[in-house]
């Protein structure tokens, strides 16, 4: 079921000069009226570095194909590989001095790097300086406390593959292209056909800065997914260093699902980046973030714990509609996933699509005027 959003929502007022997208398609003449019964939104929401925009990027290689990324596109991920490297070691270097670890020997080498400009493209030389830092033991030891400082998931995968990507030949590959990170500013839609609906799925920005742009998509929703980093259970935020990740999700979650513009707005869980929160587990259970948590120490059932918690901060008489864990990286997960949503949504409107392909039938029979 739609919902509408009036001004005075609980996130943050509305811009009054924002025009809302879909309200075109209410008012407009009866053709864009049926097309309307056969537009599905979804609202793809979550804290900064849920993976939100890595599901977004595998939902167009599904459901767009060839179409979904131009050879234009694919070799301008190199630069944001470069940058997004820099910025990686920049923060490394950063939560050094937060722990307030001693640089030693790597001390210049470092100051090369946090003089590096981000938006110039990374150098062999500027390569193997990264790729030094990377192996010392001060560097090392902060990556190992990222429960204190914030560190970028990705932040391995880039020094681990720096030698490559100044390559003069390097085309990123559909690895690189998903673990490639551009924050997501404002709105970013993603449209496609999957009959018998036309969907569409609308990624916000989940830094805390871009959560006040929200409310302005608020209308005419189908669903609500949400997407959490289960990795983010001992780890900070980029923004609030004092914050813990899972903490955030969870607080963000109870008030989009407590949302007056949401009470009937079916909500589908991601749980995301379980192949890191396996990893994770290695070396520290959830108990730092729940510690009343007392269970078994298998993933599946730490995982499930994690569901619980925020299944609890749904509203009285609503249920969670559906939840899947999830490494989006892999597409077959992703795949499987959507098509939860998307069957849970076509079952639950089946009237509603009826009557609109029986309209949009008898607009097509229509002789031409």
């Amino acid at each position: 079921m739609g919902t509408f959003c009036s001004r005075n929502g609980g996130i943050v007022e509305e811009d009054p000069t924002t025009a809302n997208i879909d309200r075109g398609l209410e008012e407009g003449p009866v053709e864009d009226r049926i097309k309307k019964s056969l537009h599905f939104k979804i609202l793809l929401l979550g804290a900064g570095e849920s993976g939100k925009s890595t599901v977004v990027k595998q939902l167009r290689n599904i459901y767009l194909g060839e179409l979904a990324i131009s050879p234009e596109e694919i070799r301008s991920y190199a630069s944001v590989l470069h940058t997004n490297t820099i910025q990686a070691m920049k923060v490394l270097i950063r939560g050094c001095e937060r722990l307030k670890i001693p640089l030693g020997e790597m001390q210049t080498l470092a100051k090369y790097i946090m003089d590096l400009d981000e938006q110039e493209p990374l150098l062999e030389e500027d390569a193997a300086t990264i790729g030094k830092l990377w192996k010392s033991v001060p560097l090392q030891k902060a990556y190992s406390q990222k429960s204190r400082v914030y560190v970028p998931d990705s932040a391995a995968y880039y020094f681990e593959n720096i030698l490559r990507f100044v390559t003069a030949d390097f085309l990123p590959s559909e690895e690189d292209i998903l673990m490639a990170r551009i924050r997501t500013t404002g709105m970013f839609m993603t449209a496609f056909d999957s009959p018998p609906v036309h969907w569409r799925v609308v990624d916000l920005g989940g830094q805390r800065s871009e959560r006040k742009k929200w409310i302005r998509f608020f209308d005419d929703v189908e669903a609500i997914l949400f997407v959490v980093n289960l990795a983010g259970y001992n780890q900070v935020l980029f923004e609030d260093q004092s914050k813990n990740r899972m903490v955030e999700a969870l607080e963000l979650f109870e008030e989009i699902s407590k949302h007056h513009c949401f009470r009937e707005t079916p909500v589908f869980l991601f749980l995301n980046k379980k192949d890191i929160f396996e990893q994770c587990l290695n070396e520290q259970d959830i108990s730092c973030c729940f510690p009343e948590y007392d269970g078994e120490k298998t993933t599946m059932a730490q995982m499930e714990f994690i569901h619980e918690q925020f299944r609890r901060k749904m509203p009285d008489k609503k249920e969670l509609t559906c939840t899947n864990y999830i490494a989006a990286c892999c597409r077959k997960d992703v795949r499987y996933a959507f098509e939860d949503v998307k069957e849970n949504l076509i079952k639950h409107n089946q009237k509603r699509i009826r009557k609109g392909l029986k309209k949009q039938s008898q607009l097509n029979s229509q002789p031409n005027s």
